[in-house]
């Protein structure tokens, strides 16, 4: 599974890599997000390679998955994956200046599925597109109400 979503957001590149990467800000965008909480020492200098817990809202449940940073380009592009033993995802952030505006793209990917989510592949790439939509217009509010 492979998800793109664009998006133009009327605010600076900092302010909209700073909504994609604080940990205090991504539950008051990310509608399932409710909480995340790092693992593992941050090093401003190099964070990739931190790891995290993230509790997720999935309908009636809420599960805990654990995460690890795996690309860090200051203002430009930041990168996780997470997941469980039924999947790993990778969702992406690129970020780009153009003039006044900002261009965003947040990829999804699938990394690994177990057999079943494979099975059900077209019910969970339908719950993917929706939840993708959904994550890049809210950040495209939120960081606009911010600037």
């Amino acid at each position: 599974m492979n998800i793109l979503k664009n998006t133009i957001i009327q605010a600076p590149p900092e302010l909209i890599f700073q909504c994609v990467v604080d940990a205090e800000l991504i539950p008051r965008w990310m509608d399932n997000v409710e909480s995340i909480r790092y693992t593992s020492e941050i090093d401003p200098l190099q964070p990739v390679g931190t790891t995290f817990s993230q509790r997720v809202r999935e309908g009636l449940f809420t599960r805990v998955y654990d995460g690890e940073v795996v690309t860090y380009e200051e203002y430009n592009r930041f990168a996780v994956r997470f997941g469980d033993k039924r999947f790993r995802f990778q969702l992406g952030y690129h970020i780009e200046a153009q003039g006044p505006e900002t261009h965003v793209s947040y990829r999804l990917q699938s990394v690994r599925e177990s057999t079943f989510m494979a099975l059900a592949g077209r019910m969970v790439r339908s719950m993917a597109e929706g939840m993708a939509r959904s994550h890049i217009h809210s950040l495209k509010q939120f960081a606009e109400s911010r600037r």
